[in-house]
Formats: structure tokens, sequence, C-alpha cells
């Protein structure tokens, strides 16, 4: 979906499946359009169910974290038991 055009900058949306490779389709699409094409900023906003862009943690604040709030996210809650030997 195209969500704006401020030429020679398109910005578009895209939902695929995995192993699509969108830095090959902006170039194909250049190709196709006789103009060039590439990316100049590429976001993943989600992956399957573990993953969204809107429940991430930059990298900064995840070097701040504690090791148990920095891993408890990393495990399902059946599996991941914290103890002290």
């Amino acid at each position: 979906m195209v969500e704006s055009i401020d030429l020679p900058y398109v910005q578009i949306w895209i939902s695929c499946s995995k192993g699509t490779y969108i830095r090959s389709f902006a170039n194909d699409l250049g190709h196709f359009l006789k103009v060039g094409a590439h990316l100049t900023s590429l976001e993943r906003l989600s992956c399957g169910e573990w993953f969204r862009s809107d429940n991430s943690v930059s990298v900064e604040k995840l070097g701040k974290m504690d090791m148990e709030k920095k891993y408890r996210g990393f495990f399902h809650q059946k599996f991941y038991v914290t103890f002290t030997v």
C-alpha cells in the first residue's frame, strides 16, 4: 500500500511472507519503471506472533535493564523458572 509520495521518495507498506526480499523488490521496481530505485530505510513492524514493533525495546534501553527483566520476555511463562542455588 502506498503511504505517501513526495518525489523522488515513495513510502510503502508491505505485508509479506518469510523469504521476501524487500531490497530486491525495490531494485526490481526501479528497473521496471526505468528510473532506478533503492531503500532509504526499512523497518520490520512484526514477525509472526512473537515480534511487534510496539512491544520491542531499543538496544540502549536493553543495555540498561537488569538481567531478570531483560530475559523475562524471551521464555514462555510455563517453562521459565527463576531459582537460587
